[in-house]
């Protein structure tokens, strides 16, 4: 094997070494069976895929259940985020954690309720409380993100005037990284805002095909985001 084969599958078994690593690529592999499935005229190969896409999904749900208490301990460890460059970012980044643990109990019940585990008179209701705190997360997110980029534009501007160019090159890299996450997390608020009941901005609006293109583009991304770095 040469020594870059050696390197892609080193890398490849260290991403799937990672509960992060293994949700993203079953996650890309979930959204593009069913993209393709959309796509597809052949109306087997296209249950197909969509049957595959469905399995893929229920893989991540039952990843997930394992990944709970891992969750709880990092949030936990993160605490009120001392280690933070400013008060905003901490506090959102503290708001964000809570958000995620609501999410992981939410989804939880709503998915036992839809599999007939644990029965609820209004399953429906579990599904959306959950879609709505994981928007509310995916948003603050974005705007930590932004926060982020700007702390960076200020430190380059520091730098320029040391005229540091290795640094320069970093802190533009960083932002780069962090410009594509705002892609990302502006496609899942997409996708997460249209799984709402309709009413609520552009709920229930888009097609299943546009859903799958749109999840299929983020999870590309963060695919790419994690072999980058």
């Amino acid at each position: 094997m040469g020594g870059s084969s050696e390197c892609m599958l080193t890398e490849l078994c260290e991403v799937l070494n990672t509960y992060r690593g293994r949700d993203k690529l079953v996650r890309t592999l979930c959204y593009t069976s069913k993209l393709l499935g959309n796509l597809s005229s052949d109306e087997t190969f296209s249950n197909k895929c969509q049957i595959f896409g469905s399995n893929m999904s229920t893989a991540r749900t039952v990843f997930g259940l394992l990944n709970d208490f891992p969750a709880l301990k990092s949030t936990l460890s993160y605490g009120f985020g001392k280690e933070e460059p400013d008060q905003f970012t901490a506090s959102v980044s503290v708001v964000i954690n809570i958000c995620d643990q609501l999410f992981f109990g939410l989804d939880k019940i709503a998915w036992f309720s839809e599999i007939n585990l644990t029965p609820m008179k209004n399953e429906k209701a579990w599904r959306n409380a959950s879609l709505a705190v994981s928007g509310l997360s995916t948003y603050l997110t974005i705007l930590r993100t932004f926060r982020y980029i700007t702390l960076l534009q200020s430190h380059k501007g520091c730098v320029n005037g040391a005229s540091d160019n290795s640094e320069v090159s970093k802190i533009v890299q960083k932002q780069q990284m962090e410009l594509l996450s705002c892609l990302r997390l502006f496609l899942d608020l997409l996708q997460t805002i249209n799984g709402l009941p309709a009413g609520f901005l552009w709920s229930s609006k888009m097609t299943s095909c546009q859903v799958n293109f749109i999840a299929t583009v983020s999870s590309f991304i963060g695919l790419y985001q994690m072999f980058a770095k």
